[in-house]
C-alpha cells in the first residue's frame, strides 16, 4: 500500500503498491501512518470536521472512525491504535484493530504512550493536572492511577517510571 497526495486538491488516493489498485480517495489529509507489518492504516483528516479513519489494507475496508480525533499513534506491535481528539474536548481512545473494537477511553487525556512490549499504555493529562494511569491492553483495566505524575518512562524489563510534578523520578513499578 502506497499513498499519494495531491496538494492542489487536497485528495490523497491511498493505492495497492503492486498493483495500483486504489481502494480508497480521501480528502484534506494531514497525514497518512502505517502500522508494524502494514496490516492498517491511519488517516488524519483536517477539513472543517477533523477525524481519524483506519483501514484495513488487505480490502481497504474502513475498521476505526474517531470524529474530532486529531492524531493517531499504533502500539509498537502494530495490534492496537490510539487516537486523540481535539485540544478544549481531551479525550484518547485504545482501539483493537483487528476488530475496530475501543477497549480504553479515557475522558481527559491529551496524550498516550505505549510500553515497548504494546501489553500497556499509559494516558497522560493535560499540563496543570497531573494524572498519569497505565492501563493493561489486554482486557483494558487500569492498573497504576498517579495523581501527582506528568510523565512516563516504560523500560525493560517491563517496568514504569513514573515522574512526579515538579519532584524527581519515583521508583520504578512492574507492570
Amino acid at each position: 500500500m502506497t499513498a499519494k497526495q495531491s496538494i492542489k486538491t487536497d485528495v490523497t488516493r491511498l493505492m495497492e503498491f503492486q498493483t495500483g489498485i486504489e481502494p480508497r480517495t480521501v480528502e484534506f489529509l494531514q497525514a497518512v501512518l502505517f502500522n508494524f507489518g502494514f496490516r492498517a492504516v491511519a488517516t488524519i483528516n483536517t477539513s472543517a470536521s477533523p477525524n481519524v479513519r483506519i483501514w484495513r489494507i488487505l480490502d481497504g475496508a474502513q475498521i476505526i472512525f474517531d470524529e474530532n480525533a486529531v492524531d493517531a499513534i499504533f502500539s509498537p506491535d502494530g495490534r492496537t491504535v490510539a487516537t486523540i481528539n481535539l485540544p478544549g474536548t481531551p479525550n484518547v481512545r485504545i482501539w483493537r484493530i483487528s476488530n475496530g473494537q475501543e477497549i480504553i477511553f479515557d475522558e481527559n487525556a491529551v496524550e498516550v504512550v505505549f510500553s515497548p512490549d504494546s501489553r500497556s499504555v499509559a494516558t497522560i493529562n493535560a499540563p496543570g493536572t497531573p494524572n498519569v494511569r497505565i492501563w493493561r491492553i489486554s482486557d483494558g483495566q487500569e492498573i497504576i492511577l498517579d495523581d501527582n505524575a506528568v510523565r512516563v518512562v516504560f523500560n525493560r524489563p517491563p517496568t514504569v517510571e513514573l515522574v512526579p510534578f515538579p519532584s524527581p523520578p519515583q521508583k520504578l513499578a512492574p507492570v
